[in-house]
């Protein structure tokens, strides 16, 4: 017979496949709440902080909606920021507009 060893401590490695962690999209997050729209941006930095510890406990598809959704609020607060500032010009337009026709009359 052949001479075997059955050793009781070997292990057995498996190896994980690496799964690459989604971006957080944190530095948008932050950006779009500093400059367009603090409500929204506050959302969009909640779900940035979530990716990573999601990914960390190997939720990887939570994690990837997460990051959609960072994106899809630093977006939305981007488009509602601008519209505001569009806004503001437009009554600022109308206001000086209306400002220079009061002087004239005067």
């Amino acid at each position: 017979m052949d001479n075997y060893e059955k050793s009781e401590n070997s292990t057995i490695e498996v190896e994980q496949p690496q799964i690459e962690k989604p971006g957080n999209n944190l530095v948008w997050a932050i950006l779009a709440t500093i400059f367009c729209c603090i409500p929204f941006g506050v959302v969009s930095i909640v779900y940035s902080c979530k990716v990573n510890s999601l990914a960390e406990q190997g939720f990887y598809d939570e994690a990837k909606s997460a990051a959609r959704k960072s994106r899809i609020w630093a977006i939305v607060a981007g488009i509602v920021g601008f519209i505001g500032f569009i806004i503001n010009v437009i009554i600022g337009i109308i206001y000086g507009s209306y400002e220079t026709v009061v002087s004239m009359l005067n």
